[in-house]
């Protein structure tokens, strides 16, 4: 009849106002052999995943197509090939390849060797993402046949055309279509939800803040509730994650407004600042946090796993290494101020920024008691939105095996230990135990900073496995600990480990190290001073012969 043809499953359900967004790149292109649009089930179309597929709830694919709908026409790009559910063809193309291939018998494969056809002849294929149509896939054939006839075409297709899997390898690779699969797939996750979908900001360092938010990922993800995450200090300034329990995707931008965007397709949100220590613009970091909280039904939460919003110094340690409390706002100290050749943020600033999100979070949560005196220090306006929430611990009192009998005792430090950790602590207290008679012997369990000298009588295990903990302490005599970390931790999984261990456990009466140490039967506090270090062992040890 000479005008484009459309094939359109049975089990494709169209939104309002598609056939003009799918004829539109054909029109505007004479090139364009055939046009997809993204799906809940369209291989290289599919969102969230390529390859995947989800199942839509009853108005989700009109809410998804909506979003789909305010992105630009210009949301497209060449894909290998067309997907056969919901696929226009140009009456160019048509007149070139006039037929499909009945070798493929009553599905799957032949829009493949068509579009294989064509693209030989010159013409390209187009995978749209500004038009969303649902596929209720598997519902034209059954699945059991589905797979059956999968599997012949694939056949067909890797004899006829060998370099289509490469490809379509090249294509997930490069996912040019990951901005528009990627807010469509927000919109898909906000309607998973029944509460504003959470949103996290964190880091790409690894660490104690990581691990709370991978193992927070997964509860969610086990209530069947997606998660979001910007993170930040990566390649890009920002890395997008959408997280469920089927998979993840990933996009990455350096823009501001790109990511405010995304974000704010889901309409309902709760914001959660988890750490934001490695961005390149810090100082930006609180605004964006209350614009991405904008809108009726979106909420921020500050989660303090660090001193990151109270000042550049995230463990609040002064240039020279030492802790002496909550810097003041006016603070001169070059640790507590962001200064380069681009730009120079003092702490006045700094804190000031972070109180107009601290002004309009619902809550500041933190992990020990510890951390809610320094938070309320910083900002008493704020007391009654601060929320100690201590971390859940796993660790069970393991039973210790016999140590090896040694009068003089061994200290055992736990951990990877440096600067802040108390490397320089270690290195002095060692250096001092080497200058004693009878003096107890060191070891490290766990991994050291070696720019900080050690006499050779210490022993450095390196990376432990804390399922035969017991057995290393017996191998190598540990009698009591050592906390050594010089900042207010704002909760110490380490210490915790070492008081579960039944040995008697030395930390300074510092941060949450020292209220977990104050706190347990087997804690004891102790001056940071090797010759006090060494006294309170040596008391212990009395202690414990008697």
């Amino acid at each position: 009849r000479g005008v484009p043809v459309v094939l359109l499953n049975s089990d494709a359900l169209v939104p309002e106002g598609w056939a003009s967004r799918l004829l539109r790149p054909m029109l505007a292109d004479p090139r364009v052999a055939s046009v997809t649009p993204m799906s809940n089930d369209a291989t290289i179309l599919t969102v969230p995943w390529i390859a995947g597929r989800v199942v839509l709830e009853p108005g989700a694919a009109d809410r998804i197509d909506a979003t789909a709908r305010r992105l630009s026409p210009q949301a497209q790009a060449q894909i290998p090939t067309g997907v056969g559910f919901c696929m226009v063809m140009s009456r160019a193309a048509l007149d070139r390849v006039p037929a499909l291939d009945t070798a493929f018998g009553r599905g799957y494969g032949e829009e493949v060797d068509w579009c294989r056809k064509t693209a030989a002849a010159g013409m390209v294929h187009v995978g749209l993402g500004n038009l969303f149509v649902e596929h209720r896939g598997g519902e034209s054939f059954g699945s059991a046949e589905k797979i059956k006839e999968l599997e012949r075409s694939a056949r067909i297709i890797s004899t006829r055309y060998p370099e289509f899997d490469d490809e379509v390898r090249r294509f997930v690779a490069a996912d040019p279509l990951v901005t528009a699969r990627l807010v469509l797939a927000l919109t898909w996750a906000a309607g998973m939800d029944p509460d504003p979908i959470h949103v996290y900001l964190g880091h790409s360092l690894g660490g104690g803040a990581e691990h709370w938010l991978s193992a927070r990922i997964a509860e969610r993800a086990r209530e069947d509730r997606p998660s979001v995450v910007i993170r930040v200090g990566g390649a890009r300034r920002f890395g997008i994650e959408l997280h469920s329990d089927s998979g993840v995707l990933t996009g990455e931008t350096d823009e501001v407004w790109l990511l405010r965007s995304l974000v704010q397709t889901m309409p309902r949100r709760r914001i959660v600042y988890s750490c934001g220590v490695g961005d390149d613009r810090p100082w930006e970091l609180p605004q964006l946090l209350c614009d991405l909280a904008n809108g009726e039904g979106s909420t921020l939460e500050i989660l303090f796993h660090d001193y990151f919003p109270i000042s550049p110094s995230l463990n609040l340690l002064n240039a020279d290494g030492s802790y002496t409390g909550v810097p003041p706002a006016n603070s001169t100290d070059p640790a507590h101020q962001i200064s380069s050749a681009e730009v120079r943020v003092p702490l006045s600033s700094w804190r000031e920024r972070w109180s107009a999100a601290v002004q309009q979070a619902e809550c500041l949560t933190v992990f020990s008691k510890s951390s809610v005196e320094i938070v309320n220090a910083t900002w008493p306006q704020a007391r009654d939105k601060i929320y100690c929430r201590p971390h859940r611990t796993l660790i069970a009192v393991q039973p210790m095996e016999k140590a090896k009998n040694n009068e003089r005792g061994v200290i055992g430090v736990l951990g990877a230990i440096g600067s802040v950790k108390g490397a320089q602590v270690v290195s002095d207290l060692a250096l001092h135990l080497d200058r004693q008679p009878d003096a107890p012997r060191l070891v490290i369990v766990g991994e050291f900073d070696h720019s900080f000298p050690l006499p050779r009588s210490v022993t450095i295990t390196g990376r432990y496995d804390p399922s035969t903990l017991p057995k290393m302490l017996s191998s190598h005599g540990v009698t009591a600990w050592l906390m050594p970390s010089i900042w207010p931790e704002t909760f110490s999984f380490t210490t915790r480990e070492m008081l579960a261990t039944g040995l008697p456990v030395m930390a300074f009466d510092l941060g949450a190290q020292g209220e977990a140490v104050r706190e347990a039967p087997n804690g004891h506090i102790v001056a940071p001073d090797p010759a006090a270090i060494l006294d309170c062992f040596r008391r212990l040890q009395g202690h414990n012969r008697e």
